[in-house]
């Protein structure tokens, strides 16, 4: 994180937010995280997301540090720069770990 060109922290701000349960504001969050992964992808940068809950001593540093206000919730944050190395694509689709239908009846790829 420390050689990461940048540090994206996502937040929800709180006020006027009334009858929007926090875990849908938390949802809205990860699908713009995801997509944001998706597009630094794309541009052929690395981008990799970081836990961080709520409450959790690297989260009040976070926010310690960023200065955010009280009525912000930190929801998740990612580093994106320049992978030092870049893996080899692995298949790693597993049929078995697959169900289609009703839970417990196996996939059967053709």
């Amino acid at each position: 994180m420390e050689e990461a060109a940048a540090l994206i922290v996502v937040c929800t701000d709180t006020r006027g937010v009334e009858g929007i349960s926090h875990e849908f504001q938390v949802d809205g969050c990860a699908a713009a995280m995801e997509n944001m992964l998706l597009a630094v992808h794309a541009m052929g940068l690395g981008g990799v997301w970081l836990g961080v809950c709520e409450g959790e001593e690297n989260c009040c540093l976070v926010k310690a540090r960023l200065k955010l206000p009280g009525y912000t919730k930190l929801i998740g944050m990612m580093a994106v720069g320049h992978p030092a190395k870049r893996p080899e694509w692995k298949d790693r689709f597993e049929p078995q770990k697959w169900f289609e239908e009703d839970w417990g009846n196996q996939l059967h790829p053709d």
